[in-house]
């Protein structure tokens, strides 16, 4: 009786070829892995851009001249404080209320402060700022003002107020340039973004 069998060679080119197999299958795989690592860091740091910009536009835009001798608009190259009007929810009920925001850079730290109501004005250190985000490599804002040229160009100064009659006004626009620390495997990368944001209260007029 005759029984086929393998020889040692047809093994050893067996065990050659599934061994080729498995280890492309495993290269593709661990490609496609460090792949979505890559992605998905990007996007993190993109989504975290989205919402500190959202949050920044939210209360800027609501902000308000406070009276006709002071904005009480004060902010610096790193550091936002004003007041604006915004929405309060209350037991399924929607209103409006005074509020000073300050936003300050401490470290990676982006923190925001909220003083709401009789706060707003009384400058209660009791209150604590709000972690808004902890993956900032820098922030810096610009103020736009118009100049006293002939042409009347929008110019960007790093403070307000800074020249004469500031005070009295808002910036016609706040931009911000915001660099996201993306932490990649072994390594990190910056992500660069600006955004100029309008202040639809801002007196454009000049004063007489």
């Amino acid at each position: 009786m005759n029984r086929k069998s393998f020889t040692l060679i047809e093994l050893l080119i067996t065990a050659s070829i599934i061994a080729v197999i498995i280890l492309s299958v495993y290269s593709a795989f661990n490609t496609g892995i460090l792949a979505y690592k890559k992605i998905d860091s990007a996007f993190s740091g993109y989504q975290e851009a989205r919402v500190v910009f959202n949050r920044l536009e939210s209360d800027l835009r609501n902000s308000f001249v406070y009276s006709k001798q002071s904005s009480l608009f004060k902010a610096g190259p790193q550091e936002l404080d004003f007041l604006n009007v915004s929405r309060i929810y209350d037991n399924d009920k929607e209103y409006s209320n005074l509020c000073r925001i300050k936003y300050e850079l401490s470290g990676t730290t982006l923190k925001r402060t909220a003083y709401s109501g009789l706060s707003a004005l009384s400058r209660d250190d009791s209150i604590k700022p709000q972690d808004f985000s902890s993956s900032i490599k820098s922030v810096d804002f610009e103020y736009a003002y118009i100049g006293n040229g002939e042409k009347k160009e929008i110019l960007w100064q790093n403070s307000w107020p800074k020249i004469e009659n500031q005070a009295k006004q808002l910036p016609l626009a706040v931009k911000v340039n915001l660099v996201i620390i993306s932490k990649e495997e072994k390594q990190q990368k910056l992500l660069m973004f600006t955004k100029i944001i309008s202040l639809p209260q801002a007196n454009t007029k000049e004063e007489e």
